[in-house]
């Protein structure tokens, strides 16, 4: 089986603040080397505040429930509702993550987490828990 878990998780690690290690070794993966060869850490850090900064006019949110209906209660529902999905299929968001469960990144490391539970399920013959992931 292909497994998409590797490429959800290596989205997700692309959308949080980049410290060295993973900074150097993004440089490595062919889909990255070329736009970020040349770049520095600081100036990876620099473009990715300005894109995703929610104080600058026009910044783009990485939160979901930014889009969409903007009634606060809404809103409310909207992030229990995705801490109850994830509770259910034993998914957390790391605190030290300090990130709300609608980050983009955190969605994307439910996605490889939840693909690594349906392969498992299917590898042990659990048809019908593979088909609920």
């Amino acid at each position: 089986m292909n497994s998409k878990a590797p490429m959800y998780r290596l989205l997700a690690v692309s959308f949080h603040l980049p410290n060295p290690d993973w900074f150097h070794e993004f440089k490595k993966i062919d889909l990255f080397r070329k736009s970020i060869q040349k770049t520095s850490l600081e100036e990876f850090r620099s473009e990715q505040a300005r894109l995703f900064s929610l104080t600058v006019a026009g910044g783009i949110s990485p939160y979901e429930t930014e889009y969409g209906d903007q009634e606060v209660f809404a809103k409310t529902q909207s992030l229990a509702d995705i801490a109850g999905f994830y509770r259910a299929f034993g998914f957390e968001v790391a605190p030290e993550a300090h990130q709300r469960i609608d980050f983009i990144g955190a969605e994307l490391e439910w996605m490889s987490w939840i693909v690594l539970k349906e392969e498992h399920a299917r590898k042990k013959g659990r048809t019908e828990e593979a088909e609920l992931c």
